[in-house]
């Protein structure tokens, strides 16, 4: 019996933590910010022409404006927080608008993941769908800045997973097997 296993007999599974997934907002802000890096361009281009701007003044318009756009397409790739709460019974997601998804572990039938990359392929998250007897919910999980949530095992779905029954024979060192 380790440790946790102790803990868990004893006073009863608690687990708590929050998580990001993509907002609503991400696309039409990244595309805004995208799309305001071309008329900069234009600004840029129509001053220097007409020079009503001295080279000076570009020197400082340019890294200004590249900078505004680039915090636009920042901001919408932050996400939205999303709180878990997990016990011996159940599994809830608390959304930022305060309603909750409640998962039952005897309900939870599969946690699939499949990858989301960036525009360079590397991996962002993963959209997580979780399928009970009764319902399917997706999220779209993405990664923090830590290196431990990088994996689906570093993932809270990775707890409700566990709890649920659904992963057999998990190693730290990842010699895991999937069902």
């Amino acid at each position: 019996m380790t440790g946790q296993e102790a803990f868990e007999e004893r006073f009863g599974f608690k687990a708590r933590g929050e998580f990001r997934c993509t907002g609503w907002f991400e696309i039409p802000v990244m595309i805004l910010g995208i799309l305001l890096t071309i008329p900069g361009l234009f600004v840029v281009l129509f001053l220097f022409n007409y020079q009503l701007l001295g080279f000076l003044g570009i020197l400082v318009f340019v890294p200004v404006w590249a900078i505004l756009c680039w915090w636009l397409i920042r901001i919408g790739n932050i996400g939205v927080t999303y709180r878990y709460e997990a016990d011996e019974k159940e599994f809830r997601i608390i959304k930022p608008d305060k309603s909750s998804d409640v998962f039952y572990y005897p309900d939870v039938m599969r946690i699939d993941y499949k990858p989301m990359h960036y525009i360079n392929k590397k991996v962002r998250g993963y959209k997580v769908t979780v399928t009970t007897k009764y319902l399917t919910k997706k999220y779209s999980y993405i990664f923090s800045d830590n290196r431990l949530f990088k994996t689906p095992e570093g993932s809270p779905f990775f707890i409700l997973e566990q709890r649920s029954g659904l992963v057999n024979g998990y190693v730290e060192d990842g010699g895991a097997t999937r069902t």
